[in-house]
């Protein structure tokens, strides 16, 4: 039987700092989620449910793996502080078309796999970010969506390493600074 929150659990939920893996996985009604004290995602936190479309966390610092997975309409992600990314976060998530990381500097494997819409990735942070191997999906340079677009903060130590239209490895459709 599957458990999801009901109103009364909201309130409490609220405040939590730490949200416990699978804490919110398969709420197959939820649409949209705010917990303005989370800082930290545990795993699975987020994934498998089928309605929600928008995201809003923004103290989280740490995402956990698979937290955003599987969630087949998720559009927006609003995670302004979040610095260190799991494995397989977004895997699976194909209505997400555009991604800002304002200060994300690690992503774990398979972050993007299965974001087939993704027209734009935008990374803000000034020091070095970190990928791990097959970003987009297990042929990793296949598998980036063909209409991706990525920008860069201008001011940051990777806009440095763009070479034309590639970026660690990866070819872009086109390459651009961004400001956070």
């Amino acid at each position: 039987m599957e458990y999801c929150l009901t109103s009364y659990d909201i309130p409490i939920i609220a405040t939590l700092e730490k949200i416990p893996a699978s804490m919110f996985q398969n709420c197959k009604s939820l649409t949209t989620i705010e917990l303005p004290a989370a800082i930290e995602l545990g795993m699975n936190a987020i994934r498998g449910c089928d309605l929600i479309e928008s995201i809003s966390l923004p103290n989280v610092v740490t995402v956990g793996n698979f937290v955003f997975g599987d969630n087949p309409k998720l559009k927006e992600v609003n995670l302004p502080k979040a610095t260190t990314w799991g494995t397989n976060v977004f895997l699976n998530c194909p209505a997400i078309e555009s991604l800002s990381f304002p200060v994300a500097t690690s992503f774990g494997t398979l972050a993007f796999s299965g974001c087939n819409a993704l027209k734009s990735l935008r990374f803000g942070a000034t020091g070095a970010i970190t990928f791990a191997a097959n970003m987009f999906g297990a042929n990793n340079l296949a598998t980036i969506p063909a209409g991706c677009d990525l920008f860069l903060n201008a001011a940051g130590t990777e806009y440095a390493t763009v070479s034309g239209q590639s970026w660690k490895n990866y070819t872009w459709k086109s390459i651009g600074s961004y400001t956070p």
